[in-house]
């Protein structure tokens, strides 16, 4: 197999082959111990904050302000991760600063994965937390921090999605349980390469996508299907498969008569 590994090529044209899906997983090491930082960060942030008022609360004996508690709670809660997410933003900015996001196809041994692995680490406890909180315009926030473009009326909560290298146009919506890549480990290659989800597309339950796809404007990727490495799915058709190789066109289907026009002509 032919892989190039220069950075300066497009995001397909170290891709010569149609190559499957591998594995994204990165293992712990010590890059993880950020998130000790991240959450000391936290609770130092809602420790300051909140000095004050119990010092009141005790010298005052102010205990009608206990009755604020429960709502104060839940501030504290939104506080820490608002805390979290910016030092996540801070971390983020000096390591993209030291060692900026190249696309392509790297050795595994090289600085784009181990630049990769500290990124990951640093994102990993902020979207935990997004991805924790009920209400779920949160990660669209947090995935946009982490510098991402995220659409409007994108439906992202129940699918997992990489850190980085992440495109979604409007109305795009990820199924439960699907899995939207841009990074994956082939061999001893790591592949970097940006992923786009364009307007009105949809990534069916369980399905997966793969580095470098592009779902063009209303292409459907269908349940428990997959995309291979750079792959370009044409816009308005259902691709099935693994990889996705069949395609069926949605027109027939959007032309079928509405339950509803039947009932009218009876």
């Amino acid at each position: 197999m032919d892989i190039k590994t220069n950075s300066e090529k497009s995001n397909r044209d170290g891709i010569n082959e149609k190559i499957p899906l591998t594995t994204s997983n990165i293992y712990t090491d010590k890059n993880s111990l950020i998130i000790l930082l991240q959450f000391f960060f936290g609770i130092l942030v809602v420790t300051a904050v909140n000095w004050y008022p119990t010092r009141q609360i005790i010298k005052e004996k102010a205990l009608y302000l206990l009755l604020l508690m429960p709502l104060g709670m839940y501030g504290n809660l939104w506080l820490f991760v608002f805390s979290v997410a910016v030092l996540t933003w801070i971390i983020l900015k000096v390591l993209k600063k030291i060692h900026p996001i190249r696309q392509g196809v790297f050795p595994l041994d090289g600085n784009e994965f181990k630049f990769y692995k500290r990124r990951y680490w640093a994102s990993y406890f902020v979207l935990w937390l997004a991805r924790a909180l009920p209400l779920p315009w949160v990660d669209y926030v947090v995935y946009s921090m982490l510098g991402n473009k995220v659409g409007s009326y994108v439906c992202l909560y129940d699918s997992w999605i990489d850190i980085e290298l992440i495109e979604f146009g409007k109305n795009v919506m990820t199924s439960m349980n699907s899995v939207v890549m841009s990074h994956a480990i082939f061999q001893d290659k790591f592949i970097q390469l940006r992923t786009v989800l364009k307007d009105n597309s949809i990534v069916g339950a369980e399905a997966i996508v793969a580095p470098g796809t592009i779902l063009e404007g209303e292409a459907i990727l269908g349940a428990g299907c997959s995309s291979y490495i750079g792959q370009r799915l044409e816009a308005g058709m259902i691709h099935l498969g693994n990889p996705a190789s069949k395609m069926i066109d949605q027109k027939p289907i959007l032309n079928q008569p509405d339950a509803q026009d039947e009932e009218d002509k009876k």
